[in-house]
């Protein structure tokens, strides 16, 4: 890892291990506003955690996102699909019957 990248990006927070995901916005290149769609989305590439009922993104997960990019580790990220709105059609229940899914 970058020793020297890694301290100066920890003196920024001021010995914090979480902080508020907007503030990872500039380094991301990323907007206010642009967060906050990604998270609606649950496509926000760091990792999130909740703690007192905010989301927040871990200092290590930070720091690793910014040396290592957006792909370091996959793994981490869960892959969240949200069901459509409404009831679903019938081309939509045939392809989810014709794949082995739910028979409803």
């Amino acid at each position: 890892m970058h020793p020297i990248v890694e301290q100066q990006i920890l003196s920024l927070f001021a010995g914090r291990t979480h902080i508020n995901p907007v503030e990872c916005g500039p380094s991301i290149g990323w907007a206010e506003q642009t967060v906050y769609h990604h998270q609606h989305k649950n496509d926000f590439p760091i990792r999130q955690v909740v703690l007192g009922g905010r989301k927040k993104v871990s200092i290590a997960d930070y720091v690793d996102f910014v040396l290592n990019g957006p792909n370091a580790n996959p793994s981490d990220t869960p892959l969240v699909v949200k069901p459509g709105r409404g009831r679903p059609s019938h081309k939509a229940k045939a392809a989810r019957k014709a794949a082995g899914g739910d028979h409803a």
